[in-house]
């Protein structure tokens, strides 16, 4: 009992010596203040916070229904350009398997379906054919349309082959008859199959694509002017020596070569 008596007399002491200071009084009146305006202003930004919430599920609300209404019309839209697409193809499979080339070849720039389509036929690898010209980095910037030059050397040139490195030979120059019965009878093949492959990737396009094909399609409609197939796909038809690869044995022997 004595105990409690001395602890209530402390506190009492304690409020006493508080109500004797004037400055801590003031004091804490001040920082009450302080918080009370902290609180204040913390409910403000809560009311501001839940207004900007509300209005975000608003515009979410809004999104997800306009969302599925644009999914609908795409839908809408995609089919009809499917329908109007399928018409136009079998009318493009009526021509020959050159001009449905050209039509189409606008959606492989870079050449790697009609490369594919030679390396089906050939049954050959630029890579493996030309091992000495693969690692001097002749085919590192290389597209679809360059290597499949490189293929026709392989399988129809006559080439000639200049010593590098003490020991090692690299193409030189070559030629190709490609009025040969045997370059011809690849060509048809390789068109009629560039062409199946560059028709099976249009339906795989996006929307836009499509579109491009079809305005092509109606401008070029009995208006196509067909380049002579011995042009080939880069003036491959010229017999002359090959100039965009040429390499001087001067020039090679300056190179690191890692075979």
């Amino acid at each position: 009992m004595e105990e409690w008596i001395k602890r209530v007399k402390k506190l009492f002491e304690s409020i006493i010596g508080v109500l004797k200071n004037p400055y801590l009084i003031e004091s804490m009146s001040n920082e009450l203040d302080i918080q009370l305006m902290e609180i204040t202003n913390l409910k403000s930004d809560n009311t501001s916070l839940n207004e900007t919430l509300t209005k975000l599920r608003e515009d979410t609300y809004f999104l997800k229904e306009s969302e599925g209404e644009l999914q609908e019309q795409i839908k809408d839209v995609s089919k009809s350009l499917n329908s109007i697409l399928e018409k136009v193809v079998k009318e493009v499979s009526k021509l020959e398997d050159y001009e449905i080339y050209q039509r189409l070849q606008f959606i492989d720039p870079e050449g790697w379906i009609i490369y594919r389509a030679s390396q089906e036929i050939l049954k050959l690898d630029v890579f493996k054919e030309f091992i000495v010209e693969d690692s001097m980095g002749r085919f590192e910037e290389s597209d679809g349309h360059d290597l499949i030059g490189y293929l026709e050397i392989a399988a129809f040139g006559d080439c000639t082959y200049r010593i590098v490195g003490s020991m090692h030979e690299v193409l030189d120059s070559y030629t190709i008859d490609y009025e040969s019965q045997e370059y011809k009878a690849y060509q048809d093949e390789l068109y009629a199959l560039a062409s199946k492959k560059l028709m099976g990737e249009l339906y795989n396009k996006e929307p836009s694509i499509k579109l491009e094909f079809l305005q092509n399609y109606m401008e070029e409609s009995g208006q196509i002017q067909v380049d002579q197939k011995k042009e080939g796909l880069q003036d491959l038809g010229d017999t002359n020596e090959m100039d965009s690869e040429e390499v001087t044995s001067d020039e090679v022997l300056d190179e690191e070569l890692e075979i």
